[in-house]
Parts: C-alpha cells; structure tokens; sequence
C-alpha cells in the first residue's frame, strides 16, 4: 500500500525525505533536544533566509532544524550556493548541504479569445516540487550576522490563555488521568493544571488538543469518524497534533516543561520512515493549524 502510494511521489521529495532519515538513523539524538530554541539566548530562531528575508515553513522548518541541530550550529540562516556569492562569500570547501523541498506552482499561459475577445487561460505545466540545496550561514565565508531580533515578545500567560479563548475552543477540566479531543461532542477535556508537573507540560497538552481541535469538519475537515485507535488515518493525526504542538509552543514562547515532542514523534517513525510522505504532509497541515488558530486570535 505504501508503495504503491509513493509511486505519485516526485524525486525531488524523495531526496529530501531519504536526506532526513539519513540524519535521524545516523544521530538519533536530535529527537531528545529543544527544536527552535538558541541554546545561548534561549530565543526562537526559527530558519531564516538573510537574502529574501523570509522564514522556511512547513516541512522545511522541520528538515532545517533537525540539520541545524545534528550538526551543531549555532545560527539558522540558511541560504543557496548562490545567494552566498551574491552576498560576496562561497561555500566552505568540504561543506554538505541540506536539501529543502520547493513548491512550484502551475504555469498559466493567458490570451484571448478571436471570437468572444474574453481573456482565455492555459495550464502550460501543473504543480509539481522540486528541490534546492541550502547552506547554514557556519558553513560559509560570510560573517554571520546577528540574528534578526524576534518582532513580537513571548506570549505571556494571560495573552496564551486569551488566545486560546478567542478560537471558541471549548476547554473542559476535570480530575481524571487522561487528555483528549472529542469530534462527536467538539470539545477538549483535559486534567486540572494542578495536575501537571510543570505548566510547559500543561501547555504542550493543551495545545496537541487544540490543533486536533482545528480538524473538525467545521474548521480545517482533516478529522473523520473512521480513525480508530492504532488505524493509519490516527497515527497521522497525532503526528499532526504534536508537530502543531512545537509549533504553538514556539510561536507563544512556552518552552519549559519535559519537551516530550521528539520521544512522542520517535514512537511513529519506524512507521513513517517507509512512508516518505507523511512528516512532509503532517507538517504542512500542522502549519495551516497553526495558522487558523492565530487567525482566529487576531480576527476575534
């Protein structure tokens, strides 16, 4: 089955995702550290391209990061062999780069039509991914820069509860032994704080809830009524929860806690390990999660 599904993968995935395993089967202790935090400043940093000035998302962020980390950079600017010439520098020789995919989105050819004289359109060439080579700024002559200062602070408290409170999410708390997400009822039952060892742990929690909660057929329609426990359609969903849950807890800047995310993602990965399409997946619908629970915080 899962063969006969990555048939439909593109070789540049392929690259990509046989350059991951590669790294987490040769260090296999990349799982066990933070993911986004600068060890010296204990800031976010997440990977960042000093010439286009843009972060990397989705699956990228994931594949930069786990780099970044096994090889122990201290910066996250990452840029092509040939932004580094542009910058005036080269690549250092001897340096292995790390491969990210890129999206490319149809090409449309517009005209008009003789007859009608209404504008025509053409899909010269449909989606497809490709894939660049990128260099940490360590693996260059360049003199890194100091890394761009974080715009917004870390969410306080209060701001992460209001947050939280302005998606509608309905948020039950009970003494019991369990944390879980409802589709049928539509509601996140969670422990008492008080039950927690730390509130990094509450937190961590609370929002694997939160960004199963966004897959309700009303929101993002990514959960159905068929995914039982231990089913294919689960294990996907909870990787997208806990990919979404470091995500939250970077964008809030809640990092204290156990950090349970690299050792939760371990369990599934003799799994998605043969499946080269499912972190890459689960890390771009972990993203739009995201990006529906801040929208829904800034738009309230």
């Amino acid at each position: 089955m899962i063969e006969e599904k990555q048939k439909n993968l593109s070789p540049a995935l392929i690259r990509v995702w046989d350059d991951l395993v590669q790294k987490v089967e040769k260090d296999p202790g990349i799982w066990s550290k933070s993911w986004f935090i600068d060890p010296a400043t204990k800031k976010l940093i997440r990977p960042y391209n000093p010439v286009t000035k843009r972060n990397y998302h989705g699956f990228n962020l994931l594949m930069l990061e786990f780099s970044r980390l096994s090889r122990g950079y201290t910066f996250n600017q990452w840029l092509t062999f040939n932004q580094a010439k542009i910058e005036g520098g080269h690549i250092n020789k001897g340096e292995k780069g790390t491969p990210i995919i890129v999206y490319n989105p149809p090409k449309i050819k517009t005209g008009m039509d003789p007859v009608t004289k209404e504008e025509t359109k053409e899909i010269v060439s449909g989606v497809y991914f490709s894939y660049a080579i990128l260099f940490n700024v360590s693996q260059t002559t360049i003199e890194p820069e100091k890394m761009p200062e974080i715009v917004k602070k870390d969410y306080s408290i209060p701001e992460v509860e209001n947050l939280i409170t302005k998606t509608g999410a309905v948020i039950h708390h009970n003494y019991q032994d369990r944390a879980f997400y409802s589709p049928a009822n539509d509601l996140i039952s969670l422990p008492l704080p008080e039950q927690f060892t730390n509130q990094g742990d509450y937190y961590e929690t609370k929002f694997h809830e939160l960004i199963h909660w966004t897959g309700h057929k009303n929101r993002l329609n990514r959960i159905t009524g068929n995914a039982s426990f231990g089913s294919d359609e689960y294990s996907r969903e909870e990787l997208i929860a806990e990919i979404g849950s470091v995500f939250l807890k970077a964008e809030t800047g809640i990092n204290n806690g156990s950090d349970n995310a690299a050792a939760y993602i371990k369990n599934w990965w003799t799994q998605i390990k043969e499946d080269k399409g499912s972190l890459i997946t689960a890390a771009g619908k972990a993203e739009r999660a995201l990006s529906y629970i801040l929208s829904a915080g800034v738009s309230s």
